[in-house]
């Protein structure tokens, strides 16, 4: 009797396995709790379903495919995009799969890329991390087909914070253009946005930063505010520009 049941057992995981492999694959698309939703450039799944709801960007719209520049969003629909790329076992993955991306912007309330989610990105050249790691040396790695892409990070083992990292090279540049939020006790150690521009590469300027129950006057030299940006840009890699918001 023990045999038997041991071996109904085994029958019966066997057959879960084998379900498992061949046919039960999960499609986020068909999900009626956490539905995922388009906007211009990406597919968002909003995982309601969690202790703390969040969004995943799964893949690129049509039009997110033509794109040379992205910048991921912070929140879609209220919620806060934490993850990009989805990956269930055994066959369910969604990445960023394009050939004309070259530079991605990563907010800082993103927690988790999945391995592999822009290795299909064959020209992407530029990788901008805009969140300050809490511990030095945490740095995000991307694994993509093209293996110049650079990573550009912020890492608290170097002296202005911010650095440009070449994949491949194995070598350091600091960046050149910086955005502070310029007020006490700022999110994400004071840094809003950066960027290295070396007069010939693609970069995109960041939107104006939100504070509440004050009112953004623009970005300017100087901490104190009194001599505004010209918006001219670094000509070269060499020439370095920080920038302070400005508020009321």
């Amino acid at each position: 009797m023990k045999k038997a049941s041991a071996k109904l057992l085994q029958v019966l995981i066997m057959f879960f396995l084998l379900l498992a492999i061949t046919g039960c694959r999960y499609d986020p698309y068909k999900d009626e709790v956490n539905v995922v939703v388009e906007t211009d450039y990406f597919y968002v799944q909003l995982v309601r379903n969690e202790v703390e709801p969040f969004a995943r960007i799964l893949e690129l719209t049509e039009l997110g495919k033509e794109q040379e520049i992205l910048v991921i969003p912070d929140k879609v629909e209220g919620l806060t995009v934490t993850q990009i790329g989805f990956k269930q076992w055994p066959k369910t993955f969604f990445g960023i799969d394009s050939t004309n991306l070259k530079k991605v912007y990563v907010p800082v309330t993103v927690e988790n890329i999945l391995e592999n989610t822009f290795y299909e990105c064959t020209n992407l050249e530029e990788f901008v991390v805009l969140s300050v790691p809490k511990k030095p040396g945490n740095v995000t790695t991307i694994s993509s087909a093209n293996v110049q892409v650079k990573v550009i990070f912020s890492d608290p083992l170097q002296e202005n914070k911010i650095i440009v990292t070449s994949g491949s090279g194995g070598f350091n540049i600091l960046v050149n253009l910086v955005f502070h939020y310029n007020y006490t006790d700022a999110p994400n150690s004071g840094i809003y946005w950066f960027d290295y521009i070396t007069g010939s590469n693609l970069y995109r300027l960041p939107v104006d930063p939100i504070k509440t129950d004050t009112t953004f006057t623009g970005w300017y030299i100087d901490e104190e505010c009194s001599i505004e940006w010209d918006e001219e840009l670094p000509s070269s890699e060499n020439e370095i520009i920080e920038l302070y918001a400005g508020w009321e």
